[in-house]
């Protein structure tokens, strides 16, 4: 089964919990272990560790993670199992938060504690917008463009993902910066919080979720974008390097190696 709810959903979902609960400190009913749900004295299974309550809160049955013994499991296992995508930033803050809070931390005191380690999560999360596409998306719109100027070469270093125009005005710079921009976030947004972040960063800044294969795609395009490959070659590596994502057979990886040996 899968659910309908983000990385970035479970971490607001986390801080409403600590929020209603500052003060609250964790002790795990099989310490030292920590557990994502536990058994009530009248038999109810429900949501035991911050994020256990969280992920329950948002609509995963208690007895389901117990029957398929994932309640020890860490807040990364735990997302991965469920299908849940996280950047790497969104599994390190919730990390840092459980860990705070199996120190015996206030809950509170575990959040400040993640936000100060992790600031990008924490600006995302002040931000107050958010945007309804993932990096699918992304990769698609990169795809887009590259499709329709093949042997543009992206002359700005070092890399950014917005520059200003001639009259003053944020546009979209490298073909990352120009794809989320085509799909909806402000220019001006980018340029406050992400104008020379990676793409990772860019994308978590602004609560996008991706996985680990797609983000490697994303930054192999923007990797040899910046080494001053022209577009439809810097994607071209991306489907070579990325299968997963591209989707492309063993012959048709080949093909494409060998129209790149030839260019």
């Amino acid at each position: 089964m899968s659910y309908d709810f983000t990385a970035a959903d479970v971490i607001a979902k986390v801080r409403e919990i600590a929020s209603a609960s500052p003060d609250f400190v964790y002790h795990s009913p099989k310490a030292p272990v920590c557990v994502n749900v536990a058994k009530t004295a009248d038999g109810q299974w429900v949501g035991s560790c911050i994020v256990g309550q969280a992920v329950v809160a948002l609509g995963v049955p208690a007895k389901e993670i117990w029957d398929k013994v994932w309640d020890a499991f860490s807040a990364e296992a735990l997302l991965r199992h469920l299908g849940v995508s996280a950047s790497g930033l969104q599994d390190a803050w919730l990390l840092r938060v459980q860990a705070r809070q199996d120190s015996q931390v206030p809950w509170a005191e575990a959040i400040t504690a993640a936000d100060q380690a992790f600031p990008e999560i924490a600006n995302a999360a002040g931000a107050g917008m958010s945007y309804d596409f993932t990096a699918v998306d992304v990769i698609a719109k990169i795809r887009e463009l590259a499709a329709a100027q093949p042997d543009f070469v992206y002359g700005q270093i070092p890399c950014v993902n917005v520059e200003a125009d001639d009259a003053g005005n944020w546009v979209g710079s490298c073909i990352v910066g120009r794809a989320v921009i085509a799909l909806g976030i402000p220019a001006d947004d980018v340029a406050e919080r992400a104008w020379k972040s990676g793409a990772a960063i860019l994308l978590t800044q602004f609560e996008i979720p991706f996985t680990l294969e797609q983000q490697n795609w994303i930054e192999y395009v923007q990797e040899y974008q910046d080494n001053s490959v022209p577009w439809r070659l810097a994607v071209a590596e991306s489907e070579i390097n990325c299968p997963t994502i591209s989707g492309l057979s063993d012959a048709e990886i080949n093909a494409l190696r060998k129209q790149l040996a030839e260019s």
